[in-house]
């Protein structure tokens, strides 16, 4: 397999050194994980991109990296153009970052299959790092831009969200949360007041591997509610016995109990 490397190897070194390189913001360090492809690539991509200022992170299992329990947050995923792996895993909610697909084959229709798959972007082999680099800034840069500060306020003024930042504030104090955390408050967050089943929740965390998951579901969701719920009078997050959670951002008691739900966390 052959690649290339056209440019000086000091191009971009800036990316880390508080300055600002040219066309972008002040720069923060990228974050990248490399997964799903042979090693000798993996290999070749880590001490290219390290050599412009990035942060790579290298995994035999894009799952494994990104379904983890320990806080994986990637500016860029790099994946070879392999369409099962990559409708699996968008079927899932768990990946935010861009996905920039690498194509072994020299041919369109291999570029168009990543790219139909969920790719936001496709390289073909033999490919320039400089290029690499160049399109790994624009999609880390477009995905910055284009996300929403997405906040949700509750009747008492006191909770607030916003996803573009995985930021939760309650009663003005800061709440931290995991990568996976993020993710269920997201999920719930888009259905206030509807109840979702913990198969769902799972699915949508873990895509098709999380069918055996329903129990992580609680565990997370129990910490949830420590860091959002404990020491407040009213709740955020809910239970639906026998069914799943959800969120209420309001003191709806009536429509609630009308569901059968938890009335431990209805006050």
């Amino acid at each position: 397999m052959k690649f290339e490397y056209e440019g000086n190897e000091n191009e971009g070194s800036s990316l880390n050194s508080g300055g600002k390189s040219k066309g972008s913001e002040a720069n923060v360090q990228m974050r990248v994980l490399v997964a799903n492809v042979e090693q000798r690539m993996a290999e070749f991509l880590r001490a290219s991109l390290v050599k412009h200022g990035i942060v790579v992170e290298t995994a035999a299992d894009v799952f494994d990296a990104i379904f983890g329990e320990t806080e994986n947050n990637y500016d860029c995923i790099i994946l070879q153009a392999d369409p099962g792996v990559m409708n699996e895993l968008f079927a899932s909610s768990a990946v935010t970052a861009p996905v920039l697909a690498i194509a072994d084959e020299n041919t369109v229709d291999a570029r168009v299959r990543a790219l139909d798959a969920g790719a936001d972007d496709c390289l073909k082999i033999p490919f320039a790092v400089s290029e690499l680099v160049a399109r790994i800034r624009a999609l880390c840069r477009r995905s910055s831009r284009f996300s929403k500060s997405h906040e949700m306020t509750d009747d008492l003024h006191d909770f607030e969200y916003v996803r573009a930042l995985k930021l939760v504030k309650r009663s003005d104090r800061n709440v931290s949360l995991t990568h996976t955390e993020d993710i269920i408050l997201g999920q719930l967050l888009q259905k206030v007041g509807s109840v979702m089943e913990s198969a769902e929740i799972a699915f949508r965390v873990w895509g098709s591997r999380g069918q055996d998951r329903t129990n992580l579901v609680a565990v997370h969701v129990a910490n949830l509610r420590r860091k959002i719920d404990r020491g407040h009078p009213y709740r955020i997050i809910h239970t639906a016995r026998g069914r799943g959670y959800f969120v209420n951002t309001r003191d709806k008691l009536n429509s609630i109990r009308s569901l059968g739900m938890d009335d431990r966390y209805t006050r």
